[in-house]
């Protein structure tokens, strides 16, 4: 147990370290057998400590350390549906949030973003919800039904944009996940300064970005030192 906490202990300082998160605003978590260990709820991230780490089991329920993050309730959902992934992090940084904001999805427009993602970050849309379940969980609920309905593959596309909210990405290890939350943000940036240039830019053409992502990620990838 020491040693996760401690991983996320430092998961949670690197997103602030990487400017993805100013003050509270995110929270990275990491499932570890039958539990989440997630950052505390508005706790500054420079300032806890490993004995501070919220531990919850995987229908949500408090285990241990401080009251855990607010947003909980949609890692436990992601959790849920996407059995393969092993941490999530949630932020709200600066230009992805943007596309957040306008409702607009992330289009695969070069080769970085396609050595990442197989497409466009979708923009999800929380639906009106019941008030006896928590807007968190509905979040969190929202995410999985769109790419059930969209076919999105969960592993093409580790991340989503929650409308008018923020980012969530996932991963296989806490590395890749605080990975792709750190790329996602980067081809924001590329997306949102492209569109200034050229309001409509063409997209990525879908062989290359296709080849992009297979040669990185795919079962044949001979991207690297492997």
């Amino acid at each position: 147990m020491k040693q996760i906490k401690t991983q996320i202990l430092q998961a949670n300082k690197w997103i602030v370290d990487k400017k993805l998160v100013s003050l509270t605003w995110g929270n990275v978590s990491a499932r570890n057998a039958d539990e989440i260990f997630i950052k505390p709820s508005g706790v500054d991230l420079n300032s806890i400590e490993e004995k501070d780490i919220s531990v919850v089991s995987l229908d949500g329920s408090f285990v241990s350390g401080l009251k855990p993050s607010v947003d909980t309730p949609a890692h436990v959902e992601l959790y849920s549906a996407f059995k393969d992934i092993k941490c999530v992090v949630h932020t709200h940084s600066k230009y992805a949030t943007v596309f957040a904001q306008l409702n607009k999805h992330i289009q695969c427009l070069g080769t970085t973003h396609a050595d990442y993602f197989k497409g466009s970050i979708p923009v999800v849309p929380i639906p009106a919800w019941d008030d006896n379940i928590s807007y968190e969980k509905i979040t969190g609920k929202a995410i999985v039904s769109y790419f059930k309905e969209k076919d999105i593959n969960h592993n093409d596309i580790s991340a989503a944009l929650v409308a008018n909210h923020g980012v969530f990405a996932w991963g296989s290890t806490i590395e890749k996940a605080l990975e792709n939350a750190y790329v996602l943000e980067l081809i924001a940036e590329m997306a949102y300064l492209t569109l200034v240039i050229r309001p409509r830019p063409n997209e990525l053409n879908s062989k290359i970005l296709e080849k992009h992502f297979l040669r990185k990620n795919g079962n044949g990838k001979y991207y690297g030192q492997r």
